[in-house]
């Protein structure tokens, strides 16, 4: 999600945490494209804290297991559904920058990224009431134990979920990948092609060329290596390494 409309036409948009779907979306808004309103479905009632006073209370960062239930409950399939994937590492390392600038978190010399891998990895091992003292606020906790969902959606909205849970491989309505290393003029180029984005609009991140392909985080350092840290995220993003077509370090 999220998922607009336009002279008739539906538009999903699959944004995935760092990869550059704000910028999409503002483009996507300014050309004209309205995001729709839709009711809760049955199964998610319990699923979100919901405000009583609207009628729809999906972010832009839901994952498939919850956007699939959101379409069967409206009926609706989308005429175009797309999504920008990002090699792990450096979605990884967007992430780290961006606490980084928040003094909340407390990220100085390296010591959040240690603390951060650990986190998300043992949230994807363990479905315990200890763990999920992380999940997001406004996020049901007694739904942390429900499979099914994948462990609810996540902390950090969803910021760390593997790229390969939010995207559809299979079924209906496949999901048109591309990659940010395409480059963003790329992507918009191609979506203004498609008639998605209106011509005259340029995207904020410029980035016109192919991006580089590296990592700043220290994983061969001997402090890492230590607390296998890299086997540990090599291990939660195993899918999104093998079927987005990224490799390891």
């Amino acid at each position: 999600m999220p998922l607009y409309r336009r002279n008739n036409k539906i538009l999903h948009h699959v944004h995935i945490p760092k990869c550059a779907g704000s910028c999409i979306k503002e483009l996507i808004l300014k050309s004209g494209w309205v995001k729709l309103e839709l009711p809760i479905p049955k199964k998610l009632e319990n699923f979100f804290d919901l405000d009583p006073s609207k009628d729809f209370n999906y972010t832009d960062h839901e994952h498939r297991d919850v956007w699939v239930e959101w379409f069967n409950g409206a009926k609706i399939t989308p005429d175009f559904q797309f999504s920008i994937v990002r090699n792990p590492h450096t979605r990884w390392d967007s992430q780290m920058w961006q606490l980084h600038k928040n003094p909340a978190y407390q990220y100085q010399n390296g010591t959040g990224v240690l603390e951060y891998v650990d986190r998300v990895y043992y949230t994807k091992q363990a479905f315990t009431w200890a763990v999920f003292q992380f999940i997001t606020p406004g996020i049901d906790v007694r739904y942390a134990e429900n499979r099914e969902f994948h462990g609810t959606k996540g902390f950090g909205d969803n910021h760390y979920r593997p790229q390969t849970e939010f995207i559809s491989l299979n079924g209906e309505v496949l999901t048109k990948i591309y990659k940010y290393e395409e480059g963003i003029d790329s992507i918009v180029k191609n979506l203004k092609e498609r008639k998605i984005i209106d011509s005259h609009l340029k995207p904020r991140i410029k980035n016109s060329k192919p991006v580089e392909i590296r990592s700043c985080t220290p994983w061969k350092s001997e402090e890492y290596q230590q607390l296998n840290l890299y086997d540990k995220f090599k291990d939660y993003y195993k899918e999104d390494f093998q079927k987005l077509n990224y490799n390891y370090l």
